[in-house]
């Protein structure tokens, strides 16, 4: 199955998220499902900014956690829509849960790592095969490497390098 990359996703997050801020202003809506939208509009516009993907400003939270509050938050619009009864509500209860519908099949579509997770394993292993995996030591009983001897620090009292060769 085709998977919708991160990047997309993270398009539709700032429209979707500013359309769900302007649709109960533009529909002249009002009540608690205006009040929903415009709290989930809100809610993927801030958790957006900051999610660990190409279109992430700060970069702190991580797909999976993003694509789970997306689904989340689809849910409780399918759910909110399912508590409006009032018949006055019907369509707003129908935007409410098309708005979910919407939500949880982005969530449910998207890769689960975007490409700048996958650059941060690949440097971060990259790191780590860089580095011994502890640092040799030199204790007392050691013998001391020949480049740190006594005579290391000592400078020759000749001019020349050759007067420095032994024969």
């Amino acid at each position: 199955m085709y998977k919708m990359a991160t990047k997309t996703h993270g398009l539709i997050d700032y429209v979707a998220g500013a359309a769900f801020i302007a649709l109960p202003k533009a529909l002249n809506m009002t009540g608690p499902a205006a009040y929903l939208l415009h709290g989930a509009g809100t809610g993927a516009l801030l958790y957006s900014f900051f999610t660990n993907y190409e279109r992430g400003v700060v970069r702190a939270l991580p797909m999976k956690a993003h694509l789970a509050l997306d689904a989340l938050s689809g849910g409780m619009l399918v759910g909110a829509a399912a508590m409006l009864d009032d018949e006055e509500d019907e369509d707003r209860a129908a935007l409410l849960a098309a708005v979910g519908v919407f939500e949880i099949v982005a969530a449910l579509t998207t890769e689960t790592k975007s490409t700048t997770e996958l650059r941060d394993e690949v440097y971060e292993r990259n790191m780590q095969s860089q580095r011994p995996a502890t640092y040799p030591t030199y204790p007392a009983s050691y013998p001391t490497p020949p480049e740190q001897g006594p005579d290391a620090h000592v400078e020759s009292d000749s001019a020349t390098p050759e007067a420095s060769v032994p024969t």
